[in-house]
This record gives structure tokens, sequence and C-alpha cells, in this order.
């Protein structure tokens, strides 16, 4: 999916798996870093000495760095969801605060006119 191969240190690409016992023993690749998969298409690629040839069958590049750059690529859409998520959860805040002040007020006033036509009933019973 990220056209790579190796990724254990940053800059290495498919040198990583020279460190590997895979890499040490077989002097190979895992097929998954070829850019035609078949069986056995990584095998001695390290016996390669042309650069060029070794571009021509597998991923040169690590997985951390594809990974990276395939992220920094998106970093803009991510920070516009972010924006429109957090703009969206502050509305609701904002509306919440809003309704639980009218409620009050509304309670307020209600109590209000309860108050005073007590006082109108109580007045008038005297």
């Amino acid at each position: 999916e990220y056209s790579c191969c190796g990724g254990y240190r940053w800059s290495h690409g498919y040198m990583d798996w020279k460190a590997t016992e895979m890499g040490a023993r077989k002097n190979s690749v895992p097929d998954s870093c070829c850019l035609n998969v078949s069986p056995q298409c990584g095998a001695n690629v390290f016996d390669i000495t042309d650069p060029r040839k070794v571009i021509g069958k597998i991923h040169i590049h690590g997985c951390l760095t594809m990974m990276f750059t395939r992220l920094e690529s998106h970093v803009q859409l991510i920070l516009i969801v972010f924006a429109v998520v957090g703009g969206l959860l502050a509305i609701m805040e904002l509306l919440g605060v809003v309704m639980t002040c009218c409620m009050a007020s509304s309670a307020s006033n209600r109590s209000t006119i309860g108050k005073r036509a007590l006082i109108i009933v109580m007045t008038s019973m005297k």
C-alpha cells in the first residue's frame, strides 16, 4: 500500500533488512518489497551492485519515510477536519449555555408572577 521496504531506521530504506536474520542469511528482502510481487522476487537483492537494477526490482524507500510523506500530503485536510469538529463542538456548548440562561430566566419570571398573584389574593382577602 505504501510502496515501501524496511523502516526500522529512518533513512536506510530497504537496507534495514540487511540487519535482520533473513537479510543476512539469504541476502534477501521480503517479497512484499518487490515492485512486481512474486515468490522469491526479493532474493539476493544485496548481491546487486548497480543501484539502478535495485531500483528497478524493489521499493527502496523505508515505510516510515513513505508513511510520513503520505501524512504530510494530507496535513491540510486533517487540520480542516479538526477545525470543523472543534467549531461544531464550540457552537453546541454555546447553544447549551444560551438555552440554560433562557430556562433560568423563564423559571424566574414564573416565580415572580406566582408571588405577585399570591400577594394580590392575600391582600384581597383582608
